[in-house]
């Protein structure tokens, strides 16, 4: 526009504003001004990506070189106390003006700076400004060399249990590389050296005067010291501290902190102080003989499923009482700094520990283990030793026993040396008490969660409800159950362990049997410890997994089974449930007939119809058909959410109050027919899918997928629903399925006369008329039939793309923002509206189109979403791109898109 006018005459600064007016004016542009203000938002960050890639761009060469001739460097560390110890978040961030690089490029930097290092000493060595960038790029290189041995040390400070980690790196703050001189980050780094030399110095000695700092790893001893200077301040329940104490059997009441050392600050005596309170209230416990154990190496060579066999056999060895304390687990976590301790702790505990899978550790930490132990026994010779090797790998493959073998010391205890079966379930039983339960049942829905709960409420204990299930953390159990609090360690508690499905089965294993067995266990950093006389419930879910679960976990074999063989009918609440009481009333009514002379309302409900009789009119129409093994509180839950429904429905419609009603009977006929069709509200047979199952088990002919589910064509394809203003909507697939009384008394209730009806022939086309086929059906007939559940396509404006609705008086939708998308009843007379419905159903028939099959669904599914129950549909239905079809049904919005879960 702007060249055009150019083109005409000399143009000026009001011209090019007219110029823009205009444009402004189209419609394009009123989009892009309507969408301007949230796009605003963004333009930070898209400033920042296009800053990201542009310096991306830069040549990595003139990045470094930029590094090396100003830079600042600051560390900077994660104080979380739960990280574990390969996890902990270390990181140098060094800004270069306005960039900021981590150690993760940093690395690949220098990896750069090695390969230019090395392709350049092809070229002419008389090259000065060649000289310098090499000389650049190799000190570059030994720049990010320090960087990492300055975080290693970092690392290895705060794995080591140095308290002032953070507080180093603030002093330290402002580190720079001016013109290729980073000397202070040589001085830092040397510094952290020599601290980390003194520091271990100084924890072995003090492990060796106070054994119980051994237990503790990374940051969890000062976790211990806030948690004892600080008791009264903070929730006991969700402290590590609490949970830590525990674990090594020390009762954190027993020690107040009016009587505690005033706190130091200095990490040497700080350390110092914990090993004296600690080992003070040790000395309150039983301690065992000293020396009585010489110096010997216990190894057994088992299987994945032995390891808590081999526990047992050792500690019965040994006549030690098997505490969690002494169990040491390796894993992919484990360090040389925990390894360490555990050498320390079975040099000066005077007692048996154990280590169990060591074949997961490095050969570097088992060739450091071989030394320190060798080292102990020549410095220490008056202590003993006593040490348990519990491995899953061959013992002449094992770096560790092999490098031990020398010192002739390991005894290798062989299978038939083990506790045998009725031992270490006796053993077992002893350790578990009465105070656990596994509750299981051959098929899902038999209320094994509720007997759970009753049986918790019936000895007056507080309940908690803790599910495992999917990928098993250990940290992130053990988290979870601290988060119950005070809760989790009272005595008035009772667990309730809900195990699903789940893909782990050895820390799920480890975790089981340290909480029923030992009531505490500590995994790295994941710690936990329960009273002993909080009872245990465990759940195992009715499924093909669960008995890989009972095969998987040893412990479950020795506990005390509760199995669910079918529901108990005395747990149905129904005094005092009025939902309950209205469908007992209902069926009384029906089989008595009373119920064709009087109404049920709330007032004829009094009284209370008791238990006995309630569930015996209830088993009268739910259990026909059906085998009782295999019912469940699930089938019984949508029996009775349904009926309710149903019945206060038709107690609600004026059409059949009985002052309206021409024939009585017509009452007891509908209420029948809805009776008869209580078979096709449960989505699944139980019983057949059951069966499917046990029969792939055991290899036999299974039954087809249609045999194991509830069909259509082998159920009474008769019901009927109530709309939201309670009129009636009857559900059949056709019109041959709806039974002839009830077209009679509905076409007498229409002011039919009987006459007619004595005619076959009229009665046929009564039908065809009150009771259409809907085989005949339009899919625009659907439609219409629809809306009668919905008020959404009777008075809102529709966007004819997405069909979302505004107000009537709307005019643009708010997401397709096109003039006159809206469509709207031209007024609200009945033909407007009905005109105004077809209008939408011929739209929706060129994406969707209503069938008998699916129109009988939606009824279905409109019915069970008015009774609250969950509604998960998934399925194939064509669509090429997304669309919302919207029926509101209140609590959901139905999508008919392509493999779509809605």
């Amino acid at each position: 526009m702007i060249e055009s006018l150019n083109n005409e005459k000399t143009i000026d600064v009001d011209d090019v504003i007219q110029c823009f007016e205009t444009i402004c004016q189209e419609d394009e542009v009123q989009k892009i001004l309507v969408c301007f203000e949230s796009c605003a938002e963004s333009l930070a960050s898209l400033k920042h990506i296009h800053l990201e890639l542009t310096d991306k761009q830069l040549s990595k060469r003139k990045i470094m070189l930029n590094i090396m001739q100003k830079s600042l460097i600051r560390f900077s560390s994660s104080d979380r106390p739960m990280d574990t110890l390969n996890h902990m978040h270390y990181r140098v961030d060094v800004e270069i003006f306005s960039q900021s690089i981590t150690y993760k490029d940093l690395s690949e930097l220098r990896d750069r700076a090695s390969l230019i290092e090395h392709s350049s000493n092809k070229k002419p060595k008389n090259d000065h400004d060649h000289e310098r960038e090499i000389y650049y790029l190799q000190l570059f290189v030994h720049f990010i060399d320090t960087i990492e041995m300055t975080l290693k040390n970092l690392t290895s400070l705060t794995l080591a249990s140095y308290p002032s980690v953070s507080s180093l790196i603030t002093s330290y703050d402002g580190l720079t590389c001016i013109e290729g001189n980073y000397q202070k980050l040589i001085n830092f780094n040397s510094m952290l050296e020599t601290l980390l030399n003194q520091w271990e110095q100084n924890l072995c000695s003090e492990y060796e005067r106070y054994v119980d700092l051994t237990y503790f790893s990374c940051q969890q001893i000062w976790i211990v010291e806030s948690f004892l200077y600080n008791q009264e301040r903070i929730s006991l329940g969700n402290h590590i501290g609490h949970h830590l104490l525990q674990f090594i059997g020390i009762e954190p009441k027993n020690i107040s902190s009016n009587v505690l050392p005033v706190q130091s600050e200095h990490p040497q005596e700080r350390l110092r102080n914990i090993g004296r309170i600690l080992i003070e209230y040790r000395r309150m416990m039983l301690k065992q003989e000293q020396n009585r154990i010489q110096k010997r190496i216990l190894v057994i060579e088992t299987s994945e499923p032995g390891i808590l066999r081999a526990i047992l056999s050792l500690f019965k060895m040994n006549d030690i009482s098997p505490k969690s304390h002494q169990l040491f687990y390796c894993t992919q976590k484990t360090s040389w700094i925990d390894i360490r301790a555990f050498i320390y702790r079975c040099f000066y505990s005077q007692t048996l520990h154990q280590l169990i899978r060591p074949e997961i550790l490095s050969s570097e930490i088992q060739e450091r283990i071989i030394r320190l132990i060798y080292h102990l026994i020549k410095e220490c010779s008056e202590n003993s030793l006593c040490m348990g090797i519990i491995t899953t790998s061959s013992c002449t493959q094992l770096q560790l026993i092999n490098g031990l073998k020398i010192l002739q010391i390991l005894t290798f205890i062989h299978d038939q040396d083990l506790l045998d079966e009725m031992t270490q379930r006796e053993m077992i039983q002893k350790m578990i008490g009465i105070n656990c339960r596994l509750v299981k049942s051959r098929i899902p829905g038999l209320g094994k969660s509720t007997w759970i709960h009753n049986q918790i409420e019936r000895i007056k204990k507080q309940y908690i409800k803790f599910s495992i299930n999917g990928d098993i953390d250990i940290d992130r159990l053990a988290e979870r159950l601290r988060n119950h609090g005070s809760q989790l360690i009272s005595s008035e508690t009772g667990i309730h362990i809900d195990i699903g499905t789940f893909e782990n089965f050895r820390p799920l294993n480890e975790f089981l049997y340290s909480l029923l067995l030992f009531r505490s266990f500590c995994f790295g950093q994941a710690v936990c410890s329960i009273p002993s006389d909080v009872p245990i419930f465990i759940e195992l879910d009715a499924s093909l997994h669960s008995s890989k679960v009972q095969d998987s976990m040893t412990i479950l074999k020795y506990v005390r089974c509760m199995h669910l063989e079918t529901i108990n009918w005395n747990d149905l609440s129904v005094s005092e449930s009025y939902n309950i009481q209205l469908i007992g009333n209902y069926l009384q009514c029906i089989k008595d007939k009373t119920v064709i002379k009087k109404d049920i309302s709330e007032e004829q409900m009094k009284p209370p119809i008791d238990r006995e009789t309630c569930i015996r009119l209830i088993q009268d129409h739910f259990l026909r058909n059906k085998n009782k093994e295999f019912i469940t509180w699930t089938q019984l839950s949508i029996f009775l959410a349904i009926y309710n429904r149903l019945f206060l429905g038709f107690s609600r419609c004026g059409h059949f109050l009985v002052e309206y009603v021409p024939k009585p009977k017509l009452r007891l006929d509908i209420l029948q027919s809805l009776l008869d069709s209580s078979d096709q509200f449960t989505s699944l047979s139980v019983e057949n899918v059951r069966k499917n199952q046990r029969s792939a088990i055991a290899n036999d002919a299974t039954l087809t997928y249609s045999d194991a589910i509830v069909r259509w064509d082998k159920t009474q394809p008769f019901t009927m629903i109530f709309t939201a203003t309670d009129d009636p909507l009857f559900v059949y697939k056709k019109a041959s399925d709806v039974p002839e009384s009830l077209v009679k008394s509905y076409c007498l209730y229409q002011g039919i006369k009987k006459s007619k009806l004595k005619q076959k022939h009229e009665l046929s086309k009564v039908q065809k008329l009150q009771f259409p086929d809907y085989d005949t059906f339009t899919h625009a007939q659907f439609f219409v039939k629809l809306t009668s559940l919905s008020n959404k396509y009777i008075n809102k404006s529709i966007c004819s793309r997405c069909y979302k609705q505004y107000e009537y008086s709307e005019k643009i939708c708010g997401k397709c923002l096109i003039d006159d998308g809206l469509i709207r009843p031209a007024s609200l007379n009945t033909d407007d509206i009905e005109r105004f419905q077809m209008q939408i159903a011929q739209q929706l028939q060129t994406e969707y189109v209503l069938t008998p099959d699916n129109y009988i669904k939606m009824l279905l599914i409109y019915l069970r979403v008015q009774c609250g129950l969950s509604v998960l549909i998934m399925g194939e239905t064509g669509r090429k791109e997304e669309k919302n079809i919207c029926f509101d049904l209140k609590i959901c919005q139905i999508n008919f898109t392509r493999e779509k879960i809605f």
